[in-house]
């Protein structure tokens, strides 16, 4: 007779809100702060404890037809647990950069009855913009009664009572990180006596408050860090390949841009890209950050290669710049495109870098069941790739191609034309 299968009950998910609103204390949170201006803006600045913030704020998530209120959109999981892992010092950390830094959580008091204000010994259940500006720099005590707050709305993330204006990915983290503490019943000890800065501001209109999430949001141009990573790499030097994936390709790339390989004067490493120029003629086609996660994706699909040669860390470097460097000198042309991006071939599109690349990792792969390997083992599967395929922008194979995914639509299109077939025919020729 066949045994029962015997299940093993999960144990309920646990919800730091819900767990909050029994467990945690005080019930009343007191938070100490001053009044500040910033542009004309008059708030309340200060720090305290995420798990304070986390208990009393949410995002105000936009949802057609039940929150159309709503700004936010919704939180990225991956990245919010990144955030808090940053800031408990669990990401990677390079040399002696110990310290972590954030900016301020940014907060709008909804003018709450769950929340009030104590200014110069005065208890206000309400602050106006105007009244705000009658204290500039006095000590302010945010009084937030836990037990009023809209807990309901606080987990479903519509109309809370004290909005989260930026920052919502790392408070989201925090109780991720929380939540899954509890699950597994392990210490939350750091978390608790995690601090962060803080910005509330009361008193806004609805359109106002929409506008600062706006302006705060929508309009800030990422920082091109490259020459900070290039920086470490330089500093670091080999070491890097003895950390992760990311290092490694970083590693990887400055090699790729030094003098004799073949991105030499062709990435921007950071810093004034008019003396850049003046090396090259134009601006570099590339940068190092972007460059770094092409090789991490050739990489990817040297995964066979990688995994045999994962403690022989320069086995790997060395096969991706003798790639990168056949490459250049079976298509010169594609590397000397004065248009970059825009220009007559694929190469410096991020398409063109991804098909290559990937490419690249197949061929390392395929190193593995080599009998016999020289230093022309990549030209020569190249020189097939050369013959049999149009690089120029025209080709109709690359219609449409965008992103990682037509980079990926490049590669199997590569990979088509340079086939197991097509390199017995070349050896043979070679022999004959």
């Amino acid at each position: 007779m066949a045994k029962k299968k015997t299940t093993t009950k999960k144990a309920p998910k646990i919800n730091f809100h819900d767990w909050a609103s029994s467990n945690a204390s005080p019930k009343t949170i007191k938070i100490k702060g001053f009044v500040a201006l910033t542009l004309n803006t008059y708030n309340i600045r200060g720090y305290t404890s995420m798990q304070n913030l986390v208990r009393i704020s949410a995002a105000d998530v936009f949802e057609e037809g039940k929150n159309d209120t709503g700004v936010q959109r919704p939180d990225t999981p991956s990245h919010a647990k990144k955030t808090i892992d940053y800031a408990l010092g669990l990401s990677e950390i390079y040399d002696n950069a110990s310290k972590f830094y954030w900016g301020d959580v940014l907060l709008c008091n909804r003018n709450t009855n769950a929340t009030s204000f104590v200014i110069n010994g005065k208890k206000h259940e309400e602050l106006t913009q105007e009244q705000l500006s009658d204290y500039l720099g006095a000590e302010v005590e945010i009084i937030v009664n836990t037990a009023k707050l809209d807990l309901d709305a606080i987990k479903s993330e519509k109309l809370p009572d004290i909005s989260r204006v930026d920052g919502n990915h790392r408070l989201k983290g925090y109780q991720y990180k929380y939540e899954e503490r509890m699950q597994n019943k392990e210490s939350t000890k750091d978390l608790d006596f995690l601090q962060t800065p803080f910005t509330m501001i009361p008193g806004l209109t609805v359109p106002e408050e929409d506008y600062i999430f706006e302006m705060v949001n929508g309009t800030p141009k990422k920082v091109d860090t490259s020459q900070v990573k290039y920086k470490r790499a330089r500093r670091m030097g080999v070491s890097l390949l003895e950390g992760e994936l990311d290092d490694l390709c970083l590693a990887i790339a400055t090699d790729l841009k030094n003098e004799g390989n073949a991105f030499e004067n062709l990435v921007f490493a950071g810093g004034r890209v008019d003396e850049q120029k003046k090396v090259l003629g134009r601006t570099p086609p590339l940068k190092l950050a972007p460059l770094a996660n092409y090789v991490k994706q050739q990489l990817k699909e040297a995964s066979l290669f990688v995994d045999a040669n994962i403690n022989e860390p320069m086995n790997i470097i060395k096969s991706v710049v003798a790639y990168w460097n056949s490459v250049k000198e079976v298509f010169p042309n594609l590397f000397e495109d004065q248009a970059g991006k825009k220009g007559e071939y694929i190469l410096f599109q991020a398409v063109g870098m991804y098909g290559f690349g990937m490419l690249g990792g197949k061929f390392m792969n395929d190193m593995l069941d080599e009998k016999k390997l020289d230093k022309n083992y990549f030209k020569k599967r190249l020189q097939i790739l050369q013959k049999n395929v149009d690089m120029s922008r025209g080709n109709p194979e690359f219609t449409d191609a965008a992103g990682f995914g037509g980079g990926k639509k490049i590669f199997m299109y590569f990979l088509s034309q340079v086939t197991d077939l097509e390199i017995t025919k070349s050896q043979i020729s070679e022999i004959f």
